[in-house]
This record gives C-alpha cells, sequence and structure tokens, in this order.
C-alpha cells in the first residue's frame, strides 16, 4: 500500500462514531506534546505491572486492554499524527509551556478548558487552535449523547437540545477551519516539529481533502445505527447534519455508501447462500426465497431511509435480491410444478424490484407463469388440470368474408378450437350430466309416446304424451343436479374463459360456421 493510499485508509477508518473514544491519547490522559520517549517509559511500566501483576484487584481488564492498544497507536507515527489532528492541542508545541487548558483536561475540568478556550477564540492570536479544540469538545460531547440514545440509555430533552447545540457548534468550527490557512499552517508546524519522513506535506493535502468525508461518515454511521433501531426522527437528524454541512451532495452520497458498506456485503452474502441452498434442494426454493425475503427486508430498509430517492446503489442493491429470487423461481417451479408458490415468489420480486429493465424482466415471466397457470388449472373446479385428454372445447369462427367464384358468391371463415384446461373429475361430471339429460330426454319421449298412446282412450292422448315427457324430464334434470359435484362449475362456464372472451371481443363468434350458411 502507498503512503498516499494509507493515509486515505487511517483517515477513513477515523470516521467512524467512536472517533474520540479509541483516541490513545484520551485513553492514557495525556497531551498530544508527550513524547517517544515518555511513551516508551509508559510502556515499560505497564510491561512490568503486567509481568508483576501488580494492583491486580484493581485493574480493570477491558480499559487495561485500551490502552494497550492505544500505547500501539501512539508509537505508530501516521496512527499517532490522526490522534494528535482528533485531540486537544495546546497553544505551543513545546512540551515544556504549560497550558491552562490542557492542564484542566487532564485533571478532568472540561468546562474550564472550554471556558479558556472560549476567550481565547474571540481574542487570542491563535483562535484557530482554540476552533479546533472545541470543535473536538463539542464532537465528543455530541457522539457520546449519540451513543446512549443508540445504546437505549435514558435521553431526555434536555440532552437532545444540547445534543443538536454542540453537533452545530463542532460542525460549523470544522468547516471554518477547513479554509482557515493559519490552522494548516499550525499542522504544517507541528509536522516539522515531529520531523518524521513519513509525516510530511502530502500528510496535510491528504488529511484536507478526506476530512470533510470523514466528518460525513460519522454522521452516516450514527444515521443507520438509528435506522436500526427504528429511531426515525434521530435518523432524519443526522441526514439533515450531512444536507446541511455543506460539503456537496456527491460526498454526502460517498459517505453514506461507505456507511452502508457492510450491509451490502452482507445482502451479497445472503444472495450466494440462497443461490447455494435452492442449487443443493430446488424442491425447498418457495420457504428458502421466502427467508431470504425476509432476512433482507430490513436490511434493504435502511437504503431506503438513508438513500436519495434514484439512488444508484439503492436500485442495486434492491435489483440483486429480485434477481436472486427471479434466478431460482424456475428451477423451483420444474421440481415442484407448484406454479403458484412460484408466481408468488415472482410478484415479490417485482415489489423488492427498483430498476425498470428488472420490473420488466419479471412481469414477463409473471404474464409466462400466468399462462402456464391459465392452462394447468381447472377452470371449472380451480385444481390442477393435469390430463390434457380432458380438455374443454370450444369451437369458434371469425373473419367471414365472400368471395366472387365460378359465377356465384361463396362465404368463407376460419375456425379456431379454443381449449378450456378441465381436470378428469370435471370431465366425468360433465359426461354423467350430460348422459343423464339426454337419456331422460329419449326416455321422457319414449315413455310420453308409449303412455299417449296406451291411455288415448281415456284421456287425451296427446296431453298424457307432454305430462309424461315433462315429468321424466324435470325427473331427469333433478338426478343430474343431485349427482352432479358441489363446487364445480357447468360446462358452458366454458364461454366465460378468458381466450374466448378476448375471441368474441375481437369479433370471433361460438360454432362451426355462420348460421347462413348451409
Amino acid at each position: 500500500m502507498s503512503q498516499k493510499d494509507e493515509m486515505n485508509s487511517i483517515l477513513l477508518n477515523m470516521g467512524r462514531p467512536d472517533i474520540y473514544r479509541i483516541n490513545a491519547f484520551r485513553l492514557l490522559n495525556l497531551p498530544i506534546t508527550t513524547t517517544n520517549k515518555d511513551i516508551k517509559k509508559i510502556t515499560y511500566k505497564n510491561e512490568l505491572m503486567q509481568k508483576y501483576a501488580i494492583d491486580k484487584c484493581n485493574r480493570n481488564e477491558k480499559s487495561n486492554e485500551l490502552k494497550e492498544k492505544a500505547l500501539q497507536r501512539i508509537l505508530n507515527p501516521e496512527l499517532r499524527f490522526i490522534d494528535e489532528f482528533f485531540w486537544y492541542w495546546p497553544s505551543s508545541d513545546n512540551p515544556n509551556v504549560t497550558d491552562d487548558a490542557i492542564s484542566a483536561v487532564i485533571n478532568d475540568k472540561l468546562p474550564d478548558a472550554v471556558s479558556i478556550w472560549g476567550k481565547r477564540e474571540q481574542n487570542g492570536s491563535e483562535s484557530h487552535v482554540s476552533s479546533h479544540n472545541l470543535a473536538v469538545c463539542y464532537h465528543s460531547l455530541a457522539l457520546e449523547i449519540d451513543r446512549r440514545e443508540i445504546e437505549k440509555k435514558p435521553v431526555n430533552n434536555d440532552l437532545k437540545i444540547k445534543r443538536s447545540n454542540y453537533w452545530k457548534a463542532a460542525l460549523s468550527r470544522w468547516r471554518l477551519l477547513l479554509k482557515n490557512n493559519n490552522f494548516w499552517q499550525r499542522v504544517q508546524q507541528r509536522i516539522d516539529y515531529i520531523n518524521d519522513p513519513r509525516i510530511n506535506y502530502q500528510t496535510i493535502v491528504q488529511i484536507k481533502k478526506q476530512l470533510p468525508q470523514a466528518l460525513l461518515m460519522i454522521n452516516a454511521s450514527i444515521a443507520l445505527e438509528y435506522s436500526k433501531i427504528d429511531a426515525m426522527e434521530d435518523m432524519q437528524f443526522h441526514i439533515n447534519l450531512m444536507n446541511e454541512s455543506g460539503f456537496g451532495s456527491e460526498l454526502i452520497n460517498d459517505a453514506l455508501h461507505q456507511a452502508l458498506d457492510s450491509t451490502r456485503i452482507s445482502l451479497k452474502n445472503i444472495c450466494a447462500n440462497n443461490a447455494e441452498e435452492v442449487n443443493n434442494s430446488p424442491s425447498n426454493g418457495y420457504e428458502i426465497n421466502n427467508n431470504m425475503i425476509k432476512d433482507t427486508k430490513k436490511l434493504l430498509l435502511h437504503f431506503d431511509r438513508l438513500l436519495p430517492k434514484e439512488d444508484v446503489l439503492k436500485e442495486s442493491v434492491h435489483d440483486e435480491i429480485a434477481l436472486q429470487i427471479r434466478s431460482s423461481v424456475y428451477s423451483y417451479a420444474n421440481a415442484t410444478e407448484n406454479w403458484e408458490n412460484a408466481l408468488s415468489l415472482l410478484q415479490q420480486a417485482w415489489v423488492i424490484a427498483s430498476g425498470i429493465s428488472i420490473k420488466r424482466k419479471i412481469e414477463e415471466d409473471i404474464t409466462t407463469i400466468n399462462n402456464v397457470l391459465t392452462y394447468t388449472t381447472c377452470w371449472f373446479c380451480g385444481k390442477p388440470a393435469k390430463d390434457s385428454s380432458a380438455m374443454a372445447e370450444v369451437v369458434m369462427y371469425g373473419n367471414v368474408r365472400e368471395e366472387w367464384q365460378f359465377f356465384e358468391t361463396k362465404v368463407r371463415w376460419h375456425n379456431v378450437r379454443i381449449p378450456v384446461p378441465r381436470c378428469a373429475l370435471c370431465k366425468g361430471a360433465h359426461s354423467t350430466r350430460h348422459n343423464i339429460g339426454c337419456g331422460g330426454l329419449v326416455f321422457g319421449v319414449l315413455a310420453g309416446l308409449v303412455m299417449g298412446v296406451t291411455l288415448q282412450e281415456v284421456f287425451n292422448g296427446v296431453l298424457v304424451a307432454i305430462i309424461t315427457f315433462a315429468f321424466i324430464s324435470s325427473l331427469a334434470y333433478l338426478l343430474s343436479l343431485a349427482t352432479f359435484p358441489p363446487g364445480v362449475k357447468t360446462e358452458d362456464h366454458k364461454m366465460s374463459f378468458p381466450k374466448v372472451q378476448e375471441m368474441i371481443n375481437n369479433g370471433w363468434n361460438v360454432g362451426e360456421k355462420p348460421s347462413n350458411v348451409q
């Protein structure tokens, strides 16, 4: 990694909500003018305490671990300089010169230090140093209140008001310092004093360039944390701070993208796991995909909440999930032939998708599966219709035209046969009803004739025949109703089949040929 890339990485890693909590000088309660010689003495002292377990009963293991890490950071020139930049500066780099404000900080009297810096900011020739220290102070205080709220510790309205004031006071000073030549000259003086070839003028250039994004990343990260606990008002507060920062929309979006990077990686991993699971067990694709939809719902919500409406990254992560569902649907449907569940998954994928082209592809898939469902679902009972021999049929004619041929007019037309999906059960029910009906009519006619002839000398033979026919036909009709399965529609329901209705709307008619043709 080049020095430039390393400094970029270091500074961007400082764009985090615990920027001051991990600061080596804060953890060790040391001024930034502490020499490496003094640091090595402290390190040696700590090693002795650990070796001989001095004051073991009173040691806070976690605190000591943090201090050990702080000592390692402070011995790294690049990391030390970053920690110096984000901590309190003395009025002079000379470690032999006492600074009352720094002494107050070390003695845990921060209000006294703030008072001193406030007066110096107004009157002193080193006002940029005091402005820097106040920016650090208010920044760290604001972050502490946010940390309490994210951890769901009590935060009253007074603290929220203070938080708002702290943030505004900190960010306004950082903005001014970015344009303050005296401030950057002081940074250069500190580099000259350190006199380390790894810290040079290029370091200042990189800090000045990356500082706005690092500051924005802090707000972006906090906004994401608030989104995770559904604290929408607090989340929006930080989004507003970013939008009002004056740093430009491109930097703001970059910071939000950086904050969401780990969430994006989580989504990619979920997609990869989904693909592997469906590949290994396509018949369980419905449950696997529904689990993925459930797992990614909240993660996608963070992108929706934090990013602008037409953000490329937001569209990309939505489309990635939708495409993963789409890619696994047909494996599942082919393995199970459960096109209803496949359709349900595609409908959910369409809702998740953001890009227009992806939505159109999913719409085409939905149309395809709807067509499959139309011809594999019995139109008469709604159950699967897998037996093609049980299909009902509607014969239609259309495109009727007259043609002059061999000194006479001929009527020409086209025929189509519309298949209507029907299951074997419904076909049997329709056939039984048809047979009972036809049998009743035939038997009614025969019985009517017999009764009419037999009783014609006693009664009006024609009337007896009609009554007998009507009675037997009615019995046959009632019998056909009684034996017809519940929930099954009669065969004439095929006339309402969508394709039949579409043909009728396009001018076609039901039948083999026009009625005026012999």
